[in-house]
């Protein structure tokens, strides 16, 4: 996401994973993840 990174720092966000379930199997998973705090973490010096 356009970022130069040395992997030295380290983030925290939010995710919420949704498992849809039909006789008894997951049948759908959706995932949503906040990168857009772990963006900002990252760049901030």
């Amino acid at each position: 996401m356009g970022l130069e990174l040395d992997g030295s720092k380290s983030f925290r966000m939010g995710t919420i994973d949704i498992h849809e379930v039909e006789n008894g199997k997951i049948v759908r998973v959706h995932d949503l993840e906040d990168w857009a705090t772990a963006i900002r973490q990252l760049a901030s010096k």
